[in-house]
Order: C-alpha cells, then structure tokens, then sequence
C-alpha cells in the first residue's frame, strides 16, 4: 500500500466537490501556461528590438562625437592659423 500523502495528511476529510474543484481547477494549468509562453515570447523579441536600437544609438552617438571633435579639432587649426 503507498503512503498518504502529505496533502492526505493535513486535510483527510476532503469532500468530493473540493476534490472535483480541485481537478477542475488543473484543466486551466495549460492554457495559463501557453500565455505565459505567448508573453515571455513577446518579452524575448521586445528586448531583441531594443538591444538592437541601443546599438544603433550608440553607433550615432560616437559618429556624431568624433564629428565634434573633427569639427573642434579644424576650427582650433583655423584659430591656431589666423593668429600666426
């Protein structure tokens, strides 16, 4: 004979109806876990999208710094000429 379980143990006076919720509430667990796969998903592309974006951000962002410096680097060798 197998062992009670521990759920046997602490609520030996289960009714059928609270067993018969119980079972009825498990026929949920498959559709609740297809839209936590659906969102994780969707997460998972989301953060793809935007990890994408931050590196086109960052690529702009050192384009346009060494076009500062390119530009104050010209305008300091125009000042430096000038004032010869």
């Amino acid at each position: 004979m197998a062992a009670p379980s521990e759920a046997a143990l602490t609520h030996p006076m289960m009714s059928a109806k609270t067993i018969q919720d119980i079972v009825d509430a498990l026929s949920i667990i498959p559709t609740y876990v297809r839209e936590l796969e659906r969102q994780n998903s969707f997460l998972q592309k989301s953060s793809e999208i935007k990890a994408i974006r931050l590196l086109q951000l960052e690529k702009e962002y050192v384009q346009i710094i060494r076009g500062n410096l390119a530009i104050s680097g010209s305008f300091m060798v125009s000042c430096q000429v000038a004032g010869s």
